[in-house]
């Protein structure tokens, strides 16, 4: 009986102390946490206001986390190519994305859209950017009443761009039905083919944000015609928003559009609060917000909570903005 129970207190104590180093390795991994390069994917091409964004998000994070982050482009299918390679990532904390409201919107969009927020870690949100409706720097109308009269004028003959899925699509289309303005939607691989035609008299409503589209206001190639936000922006004061002047009527309570620190589903809670800390630590540098301020975008921290509080808000106003236009997913 005694060698029984010595047998049996010696495996008892091999086990525990087999478990205490394996709770060791870990808590030591996930304190370890990043100790290679982080990849940061933007959904969208090289060039479009998402990817110079991207980038400067990606080398204040690298500051902040101790490691490189490398800025990747994974645009097509209307950011589904990058989203799905994100979601299916191995959820260690090493690959990771700019998104936003592009998961509010894509369930609405596409019927093989494959995932859902409950497929995605949000875990800070950087930046708000505000969606500007642009239009050619030649074009004959300068403001949206002028555009609204020209469009009425020419029935069939106006058109505006889609770029891929979010809030301004459904507030186009939104616009489009309560002014029975008869405008063609025209799809373009990204903003920056949107940005050429625009200028070439072709297309005459396309969404932009002020860091693709700044220079080119500047030099009167490309025109803002209405900010998507409840306040002017002060790098653009004489510009309205949608939310007063001629689109008051559509009372779309459109305000900017938030962005998230994202990666898959599943990420560890110590790995979600590193990247947190790491993201809002960097936000809140002198630096990084004057940058944000001079592409027209607000610097923003928020908590993991907020950021997915606010992402099931923003589903629900934009779905049910496009269920009273009898919008459906094709």
């Amino acid at each position: 009986m005694k060698r029984l129970l010595k047998t049996s207190l010696k495996t008892s104590l091999q086990t525990l102390t087999a478990l205490g180093l394996g709770l060791t390795a870990l808590h030591s991994a996930g304190q370890q946490f990043p100790s290679r390069a982080l990849t940061l994917v933007c959904p969208y091409g090289a060039g479009s206001g998402s990817d110079i964004i991207s980038r400067v998000v990606a080398d204040h994070l690298s500051k902040s986390i101790g490691q490189n982050v490398i800025a990747e482009n994974r645009p097509g299918a209307s950011a589904m190519i990058g989203h799905d390679y994100v979601a299916r990532s191995a959820p260690d904390g090493y690959t990771l994305m700019i998104t936003g409201d592009q998961l509010s919107t894509l369930p609405i969009f596409f019927k093989d859209w494959k995932h859902d927020l409950k497929d995605f870690t949000l875990v800070a949100m950087p930046y708000t950017a505000t969606v500007l409706m642009m239009t050619g720097g030649n074009q004959p109308y300068k403001n949206m009443a002028e555009f609204l009269t020209y469009a009425k004028a020419n029935p069939g003959k106006v058109n505006y761009a889609f770029v891929g899925p979010g809030p301004y699509v459904v507030a186009f289309r939104y616009m489009n039905k309560v002014f029975d303005l008869g405008m063609t939607e025209i799809s373009y691989k990204g903003t920056a083919d949107a940005r050429s035609a625009a200028m070439r008299n072709e297309l005459h409503l396309f969404p932009d944000t002020l860091a693709g589209t700044l220079g080119m206001i500047q030099q009167g190639q490309l025109r803002p015609m209405a900010t998507i936000k409840k306040t002017r922006m002060d790098a653009l004061p004489d510009v309205p928003t949608v939310n007063e002047g001629a689109l008051a009527p559509l009372k779309l309570d459109a305000d900017e559009t938030w962005t998230a620190l994202a990666g898959p589903a599943g990420l560890p809670r110590d790995v979600v609060a590193r990247l947190n800390t790491a993201m809002n630590t960097a936000a809140k540098t002198p630096e990084f917000i004057e940058t944000m301020r001079k592409f027209g975008v607000t610097a923003t921290t928020a908590s993991v909570a907020e950021v997915n509080e606010l992402a099931a808000k923003d589903m629900a106003k934009w779905a049910g903005i496009a269920k009273t236009i009898g919008m459906v997913p094709q």
